[in-house]
């Protein structure tokens, strides 16, 4: 499926497995989040999709929304920059203890660096791609227990 601003997202109802037992952890999923081309589109269409409370998380260098299922951090939303060739995206996270290491180890595992380590706040990020194309994202920091 895609939502208004075209980011591509797939739903799953759970049976016997309800998905990820294991995050936060190295090497498990930490965050999903959406870049996306109007995030009030796409926060209107979540919120009625799926009931989720959008809170307002910006800081001085750029706007950034919490998506929250009840009172538990789902996912993140922030708007693309301006002039921006991607699409709206959904972006997974996963959690790295050492992001230099990780960066260091993509290219020689047949992926790309697309976007280097970067510092946002008390935490570091980078994005790949995988060595089929998928775009993915490492995290470096704390993380909830």
């Amino acid at each position: 499926m895609a939502d208004p601003t075209d980011a591509v997202f797939a739903l799953w109802q759970a049976a016997d497995h309800r998905g990820a037992e294991l995050v936060n952890d190295p090497g498990a999923l930490c965050l999903n989040q959406l870049n996306t081309s109007d995030p009030v589109a796409a926060g209107q269409f979540y919120t009625d999709l799926f009931g989720w409370r959008i809170e307002v998380n910006g800081n001085d260098e750029q706007d950034y929304w919490g998506l929250y299922n009840g009172d538990t951090l789902n996912a993140g939303m922030m708007p693309l920059p301006s002039g921006s060739p991607a699409p709206s995206h959904w972006l997974v996270y996963f959690t790295v203890e050492s992001l230099d290491a990780a960066a260091s180890s993509i290219a020689d595992l047949g992926g790309q660096v697309l976007m280097p380590p970067m510092v946002i706040q008390s935490f570091r990020i980078l994005v790949a791609s995988d060595p089929q194309g998928a775009i993915f994202a490492l995290f470096e920091g704390r993380v909830d227990p």
